[in-house]
């Protein structure tokens, strides 16, 4: 029996409410130059103005609006979080799902490139690419899908391998039925629901990293608000 995945998110309460955040969230970082009340690489008052109609949130030690500088810095951290989640998890999935379904030689260079890249710091690998390359937020995202999609990918594994003993994947497969075909019919629908908390889980782990990379000095533009 098949999962529909659109039927079953929409029965999760939580889950619609958490989209609905998140959307709220996502509009409002893609808009956030446009709706934020002033500049915030701009003096706009004197340093520490209390809260006010024109000020929200007040200004900070050197007059910048607080309130404009928090919008820019959420456009950051949530597009940022959002991209890193996205091209991990699809990373993931699709080696996790592949590996499982071809196995044999395939499965196994998978998996150990999955173990090899496990037991490198994540730190380590961000401190030598900012060490060869100019620091941007397309390095960091590149570098952070590149060497943390190895734990989506041995989850994703795991769960196809058991997924693949069912009797309707086993029908299809002895029906002649291509590999990818049984991705995507078959599998790939069943492993969304465990998928969305994966990228969820994602996200917010990417912007811990991403304050990491900028306490090791290597920060991405150092004069404007990054959201860490």
């Amino acid at each position: 029996m098949h999962i529909k995945p659109l039927q079953e998110f929409t029965k999760d309460k939580i889950g619609v409410a958490g989209l609905v955040l998140l959307l709220f969230l996502a509009t409002t970082a893609i808009l956030a130059p446009v709706i934020a009340p002033h500049d915030p690489w701009d003096y706009s008052s004197p340093a520490f103005q209390p809260p006010s109609w024109e000020h929200l949130l007040g200004t900070n030690d050197i007059g910048y609006d607080i309130a404009s500088e928090l919008l820019l810095a959420l456009r950051t951290s949530i597009l940022f979080g959002i991209a890193v989640a996205a091209i991990t998890c699809t990373i993931g999935l699709v080696l996790g799902v592949s590996a499982a379904l071809i196995g044999g030689t395939y499965d196994m260079l998978v998996m150990r490139l999955a173990d090899a890249l496990l037991a490198i710091p994540t730190i380590i690998v961000l401190i030598l690419i900012a060490a060869y390359f100019k620091p941007s937020t397309t390095v960091l995202i590149i570098t952070l899908s590149l060497v943390m999609w190895q734990t989506t990918a041995r989850g994703v594994r795991a769960q196809t391998l058991s997924l693949k003993s069912k009797l309707h994947v086993k029908a299809s497969r002895n029906m002649g039925a291509a590999t990818s075909y049984i991705m995507y019919k078959h599998i790939m629908p069943e492993l969304f629901r465990c998928m969305r908390w994966v990228l969820l889980q994602r996200h917010g782990s990417q912007s811990s990293w991403k304050q990491d990379y900028h306490s090791s000095e290597y920060s991405i533009r150092p004069q404007r608000v990054s959201g860490s």
